[in-house]
């Protein structure tokens, strides 16, 4: 891997784990590329033996706080980072260090204040204090308590890059961040998204299907239709979308995007060609980890099934011009389609405009049924009333006019309202029709 500074602004990447967790290990396999600078930490602890040269070490009596860039005490053991050492990073595109996130708020700060580019990039290769203590090699001044491994973990899956994975891969997927950040502004293509994907950055709950510059997404379980939410299984492997109808996805993979890149998905052309249409934001915010879902809307006028599983969106990544701190709203590490839906939203019963429209019709049908019938009726009366040869009912006869006459008069009226309902009817479907997800998809 080669890399050339140029003019662009170096970036300094910080390694945060809890104690095993392979930093070190990993930074030494850089140790061959002169493009990379390694910057070496400072402390006045012993040496563990002749071969460790993870840190510079500084007898406590030479210790000056003045040459460094932060301090940290650890007991009667103290840890930093020289000015020095700092500046050498200002001719390399790279520089890359570690960092012990039990003190995770020095670099906080220092980043906060500080013209220095930095990223950090979590390693959470340990999912238990078990394991935690069996890397140490139940080391005693490394083994960690239970409290202080939680809390470090915490602060690891929450830095700017969250890698998983045995040794190779997260150096694959460091190499990845290297080549994203060297070319940065562009979408991100096969090779690199193979190397993310490798260590759970971008997507977990990965597979390797992988295009030139996408993968393919594939359909969860957990989804949403016409008011109620259900879970695919191998029972009920089939999501029905009924016709002019939608449904709200959720993908089987979860993302965890870096902070310097965002995300965009579209439908595959197999649904599109049914007459489904994916309706959802134009992108996924840099820096989120969390559910990705979207609404599909059957546009046809027979139901679509869809199975778990199926590849239904494809999606692509993009890396943005800058490394910023990414997205820290109330949707983080969200998994549930029910963590993001309103109650409101939840119990509607959106997209059976085709179910409310046939009611609606079905009503105005047997009400001019009803009409007609008593038309007809009147009509009879009159008709029978009109032909009758006796001159003894002359009188009653028209009294029956008059009365067939205002029955008349008052079923006019009743017409009259139909036909403004009609017209009513009529503005409410254009209308739906209007605001419908196809013809909000149309309008973008």
């Amino acid at each position: 891997m080669s890399l050339q500074k140029n003019n662009q602004k170096g970036t300094i990447i910080f390694c945060v784990g809890v104690r095993g967790a392979g930093k070190t290990t990993t930074i030494n396999q850089f140790k061959k590329n002169k493009d990379i600078l390694i910057l070496t930490p400072s402390t006045t602890r012993a040496k563990r033996d002749e071969n460790d040269d993870e840190y510079n070490f500084i007898d406590p009596e030479n210790w000056q706080p003045d040459e460094f860039a932060w301090e940290i005490n650890i007991g009667e053991t103290k840890y930093g980072m020289t000015k020095l050492e700092l500046e050498k990073s200002k001719d390399y595109l790279f520089s890359i260090s570690v960092f012990d996130p039990g003190s995770f708020q020095i670099l906080k700060n220092f980043r906060e204040n500080s013209d220095y580019e930095l990223l950090t990039i979590g390693f959470d290769t340990i999912d238990s204090i078990d394991k935690q203590k069996k890397r140490v090699e139940n080391h005693s001044a490394r083994i960690m308590s239970k409290k202080e491994f939680l809390s470090q973990r915490e602060i690891v899956t929450n830095c700017d890059v969250v890698v998983r994975g045995d040794q190779d891969q997260i150096y694959n997927a460091i190499c990845a961040v290297f080549a994203c950040l060297s070319s940065r502004g562009g979408i991100i293509q096969q090779s690199t998204i193979n190397s993310f994907l490798g260590a759970d950055v971008l997507l977990q709950n990965a597979t390797s299907d992988t295009s030139p510059a996408s993968y393919d997404l594939r359909l969860g379980d957990d989804v949403w239709c016409q008011g109620e939410f259900s879970t695919l299984s191998e029972k009920k492997h089939v999501l029905k979308i009924p016709p002019y109808s939608y449904a709200i996805v959720s993908a089987l993979e979860l993302a965890n995007l870096p902070c310097f890149i965002a995300a965009r998905f579209d439908l595959k052309n197999s649904l599109f060609f049914r007459g489904v249409i994916l309706s959802n934001g134009p992108q996924i915010d840099p820096g989120y980890r969390g559910a990705l879902f979207c609404m599909l809307y059957n546009g046809s006028d027979q139901p679509v099934g869809i199975s778990r599983g199926t590849h239904f969106a494809t999606i692509e990544f993009i890396t943005t011009s800058g490394i910023g701190v990414g997205y820290r709203d109330k949707y983080q590490g969200k998994t549930a389609l029910r963590d993001f839906m309103p109650d409101d939203a939840a119990v509607s019963e959106g997209g059976k405009i085709l179910e409310r429209t046939e009611k609606k019709i079905e009503k105005i049908s047997d009400e001019w049924k009803s009409f007609r019938a008593i038309v007809f009726t009147i009509l009879a009366i009159a008709m029978t009333v009109i032909i009758s040869p006796s001159l003894v009912v002359y009188f009653n006869m028209w009294g029956k006019v008059e009365d067939a006459r205002k029955e008349y008069v008052t079923q006019t009226l009743v017409l009259k309202d139909l036909e403004v309902r009609l017209k009513e009817l009529e503005i409410e479907l254009k209308e739906s029709k209007k605001n419908s997800p196809a013809n909000e998809r149309a309008k973008h």
